[in-house]
Order: C-alpha cells, then sequence, then structure tokens
C-alpha cells in the first residue's frame, strides 16, 4: 500500500516537530531540480576506456553532506540522489586534517554545512590545510587538480560569503566583480 500523504515520516526526537510524506517527497525534489540547475545534466554511466579503474562518478557529481543529523539531513540527502549526484555524507566530528583528505579525494562540486564552529570553520581550515600543503598525489588524483580545485572553492565561498554580508546573491557579486575587473583574494 502507498505510504498515506499526511503521514509523518520524520519526528525530531528533541522538539516533536514533524515532517509529512508529502512535504519531504516535495521539498526534496525541488531540491533536485535546484541541484541539477547547478550542475548541469548528469554524465553518462559509462566508463573511460583509457582509465577503466576510474571510478564511474566524477567530482562534478559529488555533493559533500557536512551537517549534522536532523530534519535536514535526509531532505538533503533524497534531493542530491533524486539529481542523480553522489552523496558524500560526512561526519560533523572530524579534524580539519581528517577532512582535508576527504575534500581532496572528493573535491565535490557542492557542499552542505552550517554556519560556525560544528560547521564552516573546521571546513575552512581543511580548505586551507590544502591551499598551504606541499603538493602530494593521492592516488588517481594528481595535485595540481587538488590545488585548482580548493583555490577555485576558497574564491567562490568568499563569494557567497559577501554576498550574504551585502544583502546581494552570489550572481551579482560574481557579475560585479567581473564589470569591474575586481582580482579576487582570500577574506
Amino acid at each position: 500500500a502507498p505510504i498515506p500523504q499526511q503521514r509523518p515520516v520524520l519526528v525530531h526526537d528533541g522538539t516533536g516537530a514533524q515532517l509529512s510524506w508529502a512535504r519531504l517527497k516535495a521539498d526534496s525534489l525541488r531540491l533536485a531540480r535546484s541541484l541539477q540547475a547547478l550542475t548541469g545534466p548528469p554524465p553518462a554511466f559509462a566508463p573511460n576506456p583509457k582509465r577503466p579503474l576510474e571510478p564511474i562518478h566524477a567530482p562534478r557529481t559529488t555533493v559533500l553532506m557536512h551537517i549534522p543529523n536532523g530534519m535536514v539531513w535526509p531532505l538533503v540527502a533524497l534531493g542530491t540522489v533524486a539529481a542523480n549526484l553522489t552523496v558524500c555524507p560526512i561526519s560533523t566530528y572530524l579534524s580539519p586534517r581528517e577532512l582535508a583528505y576527504i575534500l581532496a579525494k572528493a573535491r565535490p562540486q557542492l557542499l552542505f554545512t552550517t554556519v560556525g564552529a560544528e560547521g564552516e570553520v573546521p571546513l575552512r581550515k581543511a580548505l586551507q590545510l590544502l591551499l598551504d600543503s606541499p603538493p602530494s598525489d593521492l592516488g588517481q588524483v594528481k595535485a595540481d587538480e587538488i590545488r585548482a580545485w580548493a583555490t577555485e572553492l576558497a574564491r567562490d565561498w568568499d563569494q557567497a560569503k559577501a554576498a550574504r554580508l551585502l544583502g546581494l546573491t552570489p550572481r551579482q557579486i560574481g557579475y560585479a566583480l567581473k564589470k569591474y575587473n575586481v582580482e579576487v583574494k582570500r577574506l
């Protein structure tokens, strides 16, 4: 039998807040559409004949979830899967060095985290470790690929932070930087 649309499927243990099946489904599909708009169409699932040992997923389809367990976690996970993207859930209890290793290996296109000491701060420290450390290859991932990815993430992250502080969208910030030929330095 199908799940009744208004049946609670998630209940927060601390507050008792409930999320119905209909709401979870609608919100996760809305997130999936947004993720697809950001990442583009999913790549074909065909191995590269020149690199047969390369995994099928690509960094441009990886979504890293660095968020604590709670009501939003299943919504992000289901939305990511519905967008045909690779979910990379990681614990918020990892050290910056452990996070740096995961970031270098996964090189996610998108990151979900929380603001503050539990989320953004350790990820920023991990990113800084990648930018400051001597180049080294991690298996099939070359050091120059890791450094290029980390540099781009730092730039995009700083533009997003600037946009939040100014009450603008990251797109508006990017347009202004391009229009006035402003070189981006890390904040």
